[in-house]
């Protein structure tokens, strides 16, 4: 089992070694400050933003729906993914995987 923050850090890392991408250049395609790139990645930031994941993963040049399609995300520990009440600011811990891909695709579909 792993925590959520501990998933998307591994997550980042397989998908940058896949593309042979720094992290600066991931910075630059996604248009996430460095600073906050390098939190997420050495596990400092504990709730990143489902908006800052968008950007990393359209900087992966794939949808956050297929950033989190992954088998590290079916690992998570299960406290972490109890959604919480809702917020203004929208924080990842608060939604599963499964949950994010459903609304992801729920939108998708309003926007049609």
């Amino acid at each position: 089992m792993v925590s959520m923050n501990e998933a998307i850090t591994y997550r980042i890392s397989q998908l940058c070694a896949e593309k042979r991408m720094s992290h600066s250049k991931l910075s630059n395609l996604s248009r996430v400050p460095q600073s906050t790139l390098n939190e997420i990645v050495q596990g400092r930031s504990k709730n990143p933003t489902i908006e800052t994941l968008n950007k990393i993963a359209n900087g992966f040049g794939m949808t956050l729906a297929e950033f989190f399609k992954d088998d590290v995300f079916q690992n998570v520990i299960e406290e972490e993914t109890t959604p919480l009440k809702q917020t203004r600011k929208y924080e990842f811990k608060n939604y599963t995987p499964n949950y994010l891909k459903k609304n992801i695709e729920i939108n998708k579909n309003n926007e049609n």
